[in-house]
């Protein structure tokens, strides 16, 4: 056989695999945009969703790192009610509430009531969010273990943001899939204040 038409034919093979494999991978993998619109498009998805139960017990069990890269979990934080937050800095709903979160948590902490963020994010990206909106409450990086977090606590969907308030032994007390505004969160605990007499 001629050397030259030898190379010549394994080079057309390589190439040929390369590109195949190439176009192949491309069709398969999804888009960052479509993924986007999957956790963050919510619109046609917003809900109450079903309250009284107890929360997965990962969710306050869950070790989790911290800004600072120190592993801890919700369970250390002794607050009467816990607003659970999930969010992510690339869904734009969630950014977007997160200073009304900061100014409630500012003014409620005093009634026993902290609000704590799960990022889906990495600790990078989320610390300078963090930073440059001046968010004080803790975050958490719960990154890939955050989906399942969710789906274990009621949202199964995958959607963002999720928020939930909890009791002190973790009981679910209220949810919303979607933007969660003031009159929600201050509604739910004139509800669980009223209940209690108080």
């Amino acid at each position: 056989m001629n050397k030259n038409v030898f190379i010549v034919g394994a080079g057309i093979v390589f190439f040929g695999g390369y590109y195949f494999a190439n176009s192949q991978s491309e069709e398969a993998a999804p888009t960052e945009a479509s993924e986007a619109v999957k956790l963050v498009d919510i619109e046609s998805h917003k809900a109450e969703l079903p309250v009284g139960v107890l929360p997965n017990k990962t969710l306050l069990s869950a070790r989790l790192n911290n800004l600072d890269g120190l592993k801890s979990s919700l369970s250390l934080i002794n607050s009467e009610y816990m607003l659970v937050n999930f969010w992510a800095t690339w869904c734009k709903p969630c950014v977007e509430e997160m200073p009304m979160l900061e100014a409630l948590q500012q003014e409620l902490s005093s009634r026993q009531f902290s609000i704590v963020g799960l990022a889906i994010d990495a600790a990078e990206p989320a610390k300078k969010m963090v930073e440059k909106l001046g968010i004080t409450y803790p975050i958490f990086i719960a990154d890939l273990e955050g989906p399942e977090l969710m789906a274990s606590n009621g949202n199964e969907q995958g959607l963002l943001p999720y928020t939930m308030l909890i009791d002190l032994r973790g009981k679910v007390l209220a949810t919303k899939l979607g933007t969660v505004k003031e009159q929600d969160i201050r509604g739910w605990l004139d509800r669980e204040l009223l209940a209690k007499g108080i």
